[in-house]
């Protein structure tokens, strides 16, 4: 399998982006992708549903 994620450049150079923030980048571009369900999204992104939910709206605007 191949994932492709696209990133702004402006990500790789700030301190503060940490796993965490890596992995809700990694959850919300694998459901986009439509390869993980909203729930495995949630439990890759360490939050829980309807925050998840809220995360996607925002990456949606």
């Amino acid at each position: 399998m191949q994932i492709t994620l696209n990133l702004p450049d402006s990500l790789s150079q700030t301190g503060t982006f940490n796993q965490s923030d890596w992995l809700r980048e990694i959850a919300v571009a694998l459901f986009q992708q439509e390869r993980i369900s909203l729930s495995r999204a949630s439990k890759i992104a360490g939050i829980e549903i309807m925050d998840f939910q809220k995360l996607l709206g925002v990456c949606e605007a």
